[in-house]
């Protein structure tokens, strides 16, 4: 996939809101080296001092660093201490990185270890997106029923909302679109109790996913704008570049071409500074989709890509240009 370099290469004030802030580099680096130092008690106290535990933050470095060191934290942690939790940070790390298999046994393990709840109700909370991609519906829906009873008796209301929409993510792919419509509704209504009021990129994801399934792009691409928005919000980085992929997908299934590639150019962008493995293998899908629509036209297309990106990096042409030329498109 794509390396993890120019951090900050292509630093600009046009695209600030969704490049890292160069505090969480120096941030890492003092984190870092307690780690090294095998120092949990003093990174404990440092991350305390700042309103965080070492779970939140190990969470964080997926979107503010980058998923490789977010799963070396966990590791380092999870050897240094053999807190379940930790290991359940892997497995979610794991689930980012698209390791479904890692993420599955990671997660499984923890439960067999019999972990606080709140630890159990994260872990089947997983599951259920873990067998929902493995077409394992029945197992997801149970999984994300424990989640939700547990949440539940913890008084958890934001994690009840998470998991209403792990529902609808699971009876989307199931095919039932209408029991994923009752699961949002629900989280609608939950999201609209609470205070402060969540924020609903997710939410507009799933309507997003809904809208594409019932065939309506205009729809779709009108909720992943509102996704996009939401997230900026909260500047969740993966989950803005995710959804301006699907921005550019809507575009150009809505005949915007242009929109379409400098959507996936800004995304191409991001991926390559934070290592979003998983978004990369859906935008190298919408570039897929725009060679099909060129009817397979490389001069063409190679002078649009030409008077779009000329500002950028001669080896990022390169690079676009390999991919647009040589691959092979499947149908859609």
């Amino acid at each position: 996939m794509f390396l993890i370099t120019w951090l900050l290469v292509f630093y600009d004030t046009k695209h600030a809101d969704i490049f890292p802030d160069p505090q969480h580099y120096r941030q890492w680096s003092i984190v870092r080296q307690y780690l090294l130092d095998h120092d949990v008690d003093g990174l404990e106290a440092h991350l305390a001092q700042r309103g965080t535990t070492p779970y939140k933050y190990g969470l964080s470095l997926v979107s503010h660093i980058n998923s490789n060191d977010a799963q070396w934290f966990f590791e380092e942690l999870a050897l240094a201490t053999n807190d379940p939790e930790f290991v359940f940070g892997r497995a979610w790390i794991h689930w980012k990185k698209g390791n479904i298999p890692l993420a599955e046994r990671d997660a499984l393990f923890v439960l067999e270890q019999r972990p606080r709840p709140i630890v159990a109700a994260r872990c089947n909370y997983l599951l259920g997106f873990v067998w929902t991609e493995t077409n394992q519906y029945d197992k997801a829906l149970e999984a994300f029923e424990r989640a939700f009873t547990g949440y539940a008796a913890l008084n958890k209301p934001a994690s009840m909302l998470r998991t209403l929409k792990g529902f609808a993510y699971a009876t989307i792919n199931l095919g039932d679109l209408d029991a994923a419509e009752s699961y949002l509704e629900r989280a609608l209504d939950l999201a609209n109790q609470l205070n402060p009021h969540p924020n609903l990129g997710y939410f507009f994801e799933l309507k997003t996913r809904i809208s594409f399934a019932k065939g309506d792009y205009v729809e779709s691409l009108r909720y992943s704008r509102l996704c996009y928005e939401e997230y900026a919000k909260i500047n969740d980085l993966e989950s803005m570049v995710s959804a301006r992929i699907n921005i550019g997908f809507f575009n150009v299934l809505n005949g915007n071409l242009r929109e379409g590639i400098e959507n996936a150019l800004e995304a191409d962008r991001h991926i390559k500074i934070h290592n979003f493995v998983r978004a990369s293998r859906t935008n190298n899908a919408v570039w897929m989709l725009i060679y099909r629509c060129r009817n397979q036209d490389y001069q063409t297309l190679e002078r649009d890509l030409k008077e779009w990106i000329a500002h950028q990096n001669d080896e990022m042409l390169e690079s676009l240009r390999r991919f647009v030329t040589e691959c092979e498109c499947p149908d859609f």
